[in-house]
């Protein structure tokens, strides 16, 4: 019973890391995109920074409560 409930916490964490992880991927990911438009001042490059910041932002919102739900 004890094994059992360690190894469910135990996924639920990891499931809070792997969320945590994702999030901050995609924001690096936008920053990285960031870059060709200080390079060129293309503003197509800068709109897809925007893009997929704004994406990150909607899908960090949803594993927030997957994190959310991890501490309880």
């Amino acid at each position: 019973m004890l094994l059992k409930k360690f190894s469910s916490i135990l996924f639920i964490a990891l499931i809070a890391v792997i969320s945590i992880k994702s999030i901050l991927n995609c924001y690096k990911i936008a920053l990285i995109r960031i870059k060709p438009y200080l390079e060129t001042k293309d503003p197509d490059n800068l709109s897809d920074s925007f893009t997929l910041i704004s994406s990150t932002y909607g899908s960090s919102n949803k594993l927030s409560k997957i994190i959310g739900g991890a501490k309880k």
